[in-house]
């Protein structure tokens, strides 16, 4: 909520208002879902079905399954994957063909974006379960792949260019520390698109509409400040740590390392229903109300479950049941 009040906030000097106040609208409406009292077992095979769904999409529309782009596809399939093993546990028929789905649409994809996830997600697994010496081994292995396939790796145009794009995105950045305020990164970014020190890449033309970042981080850097990746770092931080949360949050976070999913819907779906059934509806719904009821100082003080319960109660008062 800190950070969106801030993207607010930042209207007032962004340039682009227009694309701002769209993006806001578009946070507003996934904040919205995530407050909503779904239920888990809906959820999780709703989202076990859009996986089957976008497999059948494969053969029907060959090219990235109508997705547009393998990427964004690849996106999607990453995150809802998490969702479908965690269905497993509910004995759904359609869990495991969820996960099939999900496994089969990889292993055809064009993009190598499930690679990039899968090892973010390893290493942030590791720092999160305090692995360091699994984690010291992991990375040392993986800077001498990169070492001994430097020149492969810079022959890779979708690797160049997105180093060209945070290259050019960190001077951006620069010419205002303080942001261009939210929604500017289209209109601003042209003019430090060639900022880069080499030449003839595919993004250096001018003409060329770069889009985003392809760094979440450093694209709300560009257009929030530091105050943004310090509010963005602390609503990541601040999610439950349940096992499908830090999942989705895993592969999520290491999608923004190098794409951009928090701008696309189909991911900030997924992204925000995850956080809707991370908790017990009713738990979380009363929890919030408390915490307004408590800024007004009508109420006695925050509210917190009752431990081995279902039960929640205000802090100093009786337990009050709330059906679940």
């Amino acid at each position: 909520m800190a950070l969106f009040l801030w993207a607010c906030v930042s209207l007032v000097w962004s340039p682009d208002i227009r694309t701002g106040v769209l993006y806001l609208m578009q946070c507003a409406a996934v904040m919205v879902v995530a407050a909503l009292p779904w239920r888990r077992s809906f959820v999780l095979n709703v989202v076990s079905a859009a996986a089957v769904g976008a497999f059948v999409l494969n053969y029907v529309r060959p090219y990235a399954g109508g997705f547009g782009n393998p990427n964004f596809q690849a996106e999607f399939i990453c995150l809802a994957l998490p969702f479908c093993i965690a269905n497993i546990r509910h004995s759904s028929p359609l869990a495991l063909m969820g996960v099939v789905a999900c496994l089969g649409v990889l292993a055809q994809s064009d993009s190598s974006t499930h690679w990039g996830a899968l090892a973010g997600f390893l290493v942030l697994f590791m720092a999160y379960r305090r692995m360091w010496w699994t984690l010291a081994y992991f990375v040392a292995i993986g800077a001498n792949i990169a070492a001994f396939w430097a020149d492969d790796l810079w022959a890779w145009s979708s690797v160049h260019e997105r180093v060209e794009l945070w290259w050019n995105t960190i001077v951006m950045w620069l010419d205002s520390p303080m942001g261009y305020g939210v929604g500017s990164f289209n209109y601003e970014y042209y003019r430090f698109q060639e900022a880069h020190p080499w030449q003839d890449t595919l993004l250096k033309a001018p003409t060329v509409f770069a889009g985003a970042a392809h760094n979440e981080f450093l694209q709300v850097l560009a257009t929030l400040g530091p105050l943004g990746v310090i509010l963005a770092c602390a609503s990541i931080l601040s999610l439950p740590r349940d096992g499908l949360s830090l999942s989705v949050a895993g592969v999520a976070i290491s999608l923004a390392g190098f794409g951009f999913p928090f701008q696309s819907a189909a991911p900030l779906m997924l992204m925000a229903l995850c956080f809707a059934i991370s908790e017990p509806a009713d738990y979380r719904i009363l929890r919030r109300f408390a915490v307004f009821w408590r800024a007004l100082g009508a109420g006695r003080g925050p509210v917190k479950q009752c431990a081995g319960s279902d039960q929640v109660r205000p802090v100093g008062s009786v337990p009050v049941p709330i059906d679940s």
